[in-house]
């Protein structure tokens, strides 16, 4: 009961996150057209007619980048929207995650749960996380990512020599480069969905400053392990004193 109450107030808090955003976009967009209209018609003199020409163009990049922050977030937000299922898997291991084979779907680990003992402000940042990876399209591009990955391993593996003594070595160090680059891009990937789990919280009235204890909690229970250059997830102490320092910078606002 506490995954559903909290992830429903994390769901309706995102849906709200888009709709603000796509408020902003469009009254910027209004703003631009407003200011493209004033120019729109031509000077006499050239020097101020190519000048003129200028600005136009660099405004209507900007309505064009607007225009396509707008749809990305409206396709999220119809992504989002609709009846949410939080599933609460019988196991001991401390996980969670959203996966783009099961929509709208929020699995929690009662390990998570049980071992932790998470607040509801702990587990709010916990589900805000989870949803920032859809909202930010993360699985989609880190699927795109892999596949880039792999076309270039092979075709580097394609011009080695098959009988060659260092064939091996170069083969091994071409697999592990490939997985250097998905978990430096993963790395990042949980960085960001941590940034933006703070403001999903806060909007749904949760304290952020108590939520962001559980990335304390998870590095404890993990013994405190560091950062390598094959781990797929910052060390959680780090995001956790990342975290800390975010949340208070909120009271500044």
């Amino acid at each position: 009961k506490q995954v559903e109450n909290v992830g429903k107030r994390i769901i309706n808090s995102t849906l709200d996150y888009c709709e603000q955003n796509i408020n902003y976009y469009q009254n910027n967009i209004e703003v631009l057209r407003q200011q493209r209209s004033e120019i729109i018609h031509p000077l006499n003199n050239k020097q101020d007619e190519n000048k003129r020409k200028e600005v136009i163009s660099n405004i209507n990049e900007k309505i064009n980048e607007l225009t396509n922050k707008t749809m990305h977030v409206t396709n999220k937000y119809n992504e989002i929207s609709g009846k949410w299922t939080f599933v609460v898997v019988d196991s001991p291991e401390i996980n969670a995650f959203v996966s783009p084979l099961c929509p709208r779907k929020i699995f929690v680990y009662k390990g998570l749960l049980d071992r932790l003992q998470v607040t509801d402000d702990e587990l709010s940042i916990i589900l805000a996380h989870e949803i920032s990876h859809v909202l930010l399209n993360h699985t989609t591009k880190t699927m795109d990512i892999q596949v880039i990955t792999q076309v270039v391993q092979l075709l580097l593996l394609g011009l080695l020599d098959p009988t060659g003594l260092s064939t091996l070595y170069i083969e091994m160090l071409i697999y592990y480069f490939g997985i250097y680059i998905l978990s430096s891009y993963s790395r990042q990937n949980e960085s960001q969905a941590d940034y933006y789990s703070l403001e999903i919280a806060r909007n749904a009235c949760f304290d952020i400053k108590k939520g962001v204890v559980v990335m304390a909690k998870l590095a404890e229970a993990s013994n405190y392990s560091s950062t390598t250059w094959l781990s797929t997830h910052p060390s959680s102490e780090d995001r956790y004193l990342q975290l800390a320092k975010r949340a208070k910078d909120y009271d500044n606002r």
